[in-house]
């Protein structure tokens, strides 16, 4: 994170404050409130630490876990091989999934959602 310091240099005549000189830093609305709608959004980090555990309770399925990025929504990626995951659901970054139609020989995935950067590792099914 990168944090910047604004201000004016400023004299103080009688009643009145005087700028001495403008300077290319100079913020005369330094210390007031800014306008929400133009600050960038929070951007959400990736979501981390994703494990994929086959169990065979009512019919089998792959439980997933993992770290919430912060994000509001994630995309759950599955695949037979690393390099081939499809999106199969949009769902909440609550940090757990659980995927009914997984098999044990599965890859997964898990992403901000809308997003092919802010992602998890790739991990085979345990």
């Amino acid at each position: 994170n990168v944090s910047y310091l604004n201000f004016c240099v400023t004299r103080l005549s009688g009643s009145s404050v005087e700028d001495v000189t403008s300077y290319p830093i100079c913020d005369p609305d330094f210390g007031s409130t800014p306008d929400p709608g133009t600050q960038d959004p929070p951007t959400a980090s990736a979501p981390s630490s994703l494990t994929a555990v086959y169990s065979s309770r009512g019919g089998g399925r792959v439980e997933l876990q993992w770290r919430p990025g912060g994000g509001s929504d994630v995309d759950v990626y599955r695949g037979l091989s690393e390099g081939s995951l499809n999106k199969i659901v949009s769902t909440s970054d609550n940090g757990r999934y659980n995927d009914r139609d997984g098999t044990e020989m599965a890859y997964y995935q898990v992403c901000v959602s809308g997003s092919t950067s802010a992602c998890s590792e790739v991990v085979p099914v345990q």
